[in-house]
């Protein structure tokens, strides 16, 4: 899907035109110029901003939801948020996880690495591995993860 097509069909979905710019960088993998520039070429000075919104008084719709504030910055929810989902019957090397998880490197080993997330991970070969809990805890029983 184009950024265009991206912009067209999610347009309604959001109060303001940062939140919109954000979402599309992260599900369209673009820059922020280029989602202005088809926002611009779109909808001229018919879309307002959030600038906008603001000078009319309407502050709230800049406000950020506590869900959209922890899915931005809360890793360890993030992390429980990407465990919960991991399929049955896969494991993943840290790496890939990491970016499953959408954690940056500097924030991960932090997070990772409380105990609550024991029983998704194991290490064979100097690599630590993520999966189901279920996955993981067979691996364990069988000798084939510490």
């Amino acid at each position: 899907m184009t950024t265009r097509e991206w912009v067209r069909k999610n347009i309604g979905r959001y109060k303001t035109k940062t939140s919109l710019v954000k979402a599309c960088m992260e599900e369209s993998n673009c820059t922020r110029g280029v989602v202005y520039r088809v926002l611009r070429q779109e909808f001229g000075s018919n879309y307002k901003s959030s600038e906008d919104k603001v000078a009319s008084g309407n502050i709230g719709d800049r406000a950020m939801s506590v869900e959209e504030f922890r899915k931005q910055y809360d890793y360890n929810y993030k992390i429980q948020r990407a465990v919960d989902n991991l399929p049955k019957d896969k494991v993943f090397v840290e790496a890939d996880f990491r970016e499953i998880a959408k954690v940056p490197v500097s924030h991960f080993r932090r997070y990772a690495e409380r105990s609550e997330f024991d029983e998704y991970r194991g290490k064979a070969g100097g690599k630590v591995y993520w999966g189901n809990k279920e996955t993981i805890g067979q691996l364990k029983d069988e000798e084939l993860l510490q």
